[in-house]
């Protein structure tokens, strides 16, 4: 009689024991692997936040209004601005005036955005990656079409480097 409910207790067992391991061995998910690539430091990118991206995205609503002031609190004091054009500026001030001064024409969409970032805790800015597709119109009311890729270094809220490239597209 013993031995009978010895071999029940065990077949109960061994059934628990073989569900678990079932549950478990399902119920797991892959690892998935959240950087790629290396940075000047040998750092993996990961990617950002969208508060980073946010930023970027309310500079651009600014800056497609004309509304250069209200860039301002997104731009740090001492921000490092380089155009493909050529154009530089070393500070907040001096961006503004040279956006403020510009005679051409721009119609422009943004296409897409995201952030990246460096994965060493230490460092808290991000990359904002942008695309747009722009219409300039010259002196002559030709239009000139070209895709602009911009970068914006975005720490604790505010911009703090630019720069973009520029292709012509037709």
């Amino acid at each position: 009689m013993f031995s009978n409910i010895k071999n029940i207790t065990m077949n109960k067992l061994i059934y628990i024991l073989m569900s678990l391991v079932f549950i478990v061995s399902c119920s797991s998910t892959p690892c998935i692997e959240d950087s790629n690539g290396f940075s000047p430091r040998d750092n993996k990118i990961k990617i950002g936040t969208q508060e980073s991206v946010d930023v970027v995205l309310e500079l651009d609503k600014h800056w497609s209004s004309q509304d250069f002031e209200s860039m301002r609190p997104l731009l740090a004091d001492s921000v490092y601005v380089s155009f493909a054009e050529g154009e530089k500026y070393n500070t907040a001030d001096a961006f503004i005036q040279g956006l403020s001064n510009q005679n051409e024409v721009y119609d422009w969409k943004m296409t897409w955005a995201f952030a990246i970032k460096d994965d060493n805790p230490e460092i808290t800015a991000e990359w904002v990656n942008a695309g747009f597709e722009v219409t300039k119109i010259d002196s002559t009311g030709q239009q000139k079409k070209s895709l602009i890729n911009d970068w914006y270094l975005v720490d604790q809220g505010k911009v703090v480097r630019f720069f973009n490239v520029k292709t012509a597209w037709e």
